[in-house]
């Protein structure tokens, strides 16, 4: 592919992923943009498209989930190409960044995920991948013990006793 394709790939990419486009027609785009056997494979777009509507005007809980996959384990197409490709600018790959990850899991938590949200309150309890923060793990742990978690009320108890 020249320059110029992946220039009018992109500006397809941008105008069927704009904001109010259409959820589904998005969905399978970002689904070829993160097959690296797909000429359209370039997960570092999919991850900017997703994480756009993670937090923006629709906040789709699908794609703060996809996001935080993807910031956690990171994407190459080493993998399914068998090979060792490089992450660069071309959208090769997508390095992993657990901080972000924890980001996009609390922002799926606002949107209901429980998971998310024990992932998130674990992380922030910890400090282990982002800055420690028991207030914030607190609020979530005690947002899951009111509906219905034992776990999240231990835990929201031992950071108010202890901390």
């Amino acid at each position: 592919m020249t320059e110029a394709d992946y220039a009018g790939a992109e500006a397809m990419l941008d105008e069927i992923c704009e904001p109010f486009s259409t959820e589904t027609v998005c969905s399978d785009a970002i689904d070829r943009m993160l097959s690296p056997s797909d000429v359209l494979f370039n997960p570092s777009r999919a991850l900017t498209y997703l994480d756009r509507d993670c937090r923006g005007f629709g906040r789709r809980l699908d794609a703060c989930l996809r996001a935080a996959s993807i910031q956690m384990n990171g994407v190459s197409s080493s993998y399914s190409l068998g090979y060792d490709a490089p992450f660069d600018w071309q959208g090769w790959g997508v390095r992993p960044d657990p901080a972000k990850a924890v980001v996009s899991f609390a922002r799926a938590c606002d949107l209901g995920d429980v998971e998310a949200c024990r992932q998130a309150a674990v992380e922030y309890a910890s400090g282990r991948l982002v800055q420690r923060d028991p207030e914030r793990a607190y609020e979530i742990y005690r947002q899951l013990c009111f509906e219905g978690s034992s776990y999240a009320c231990d835990e929201a108890y031992k950071l108010r006793v202890f901390e």
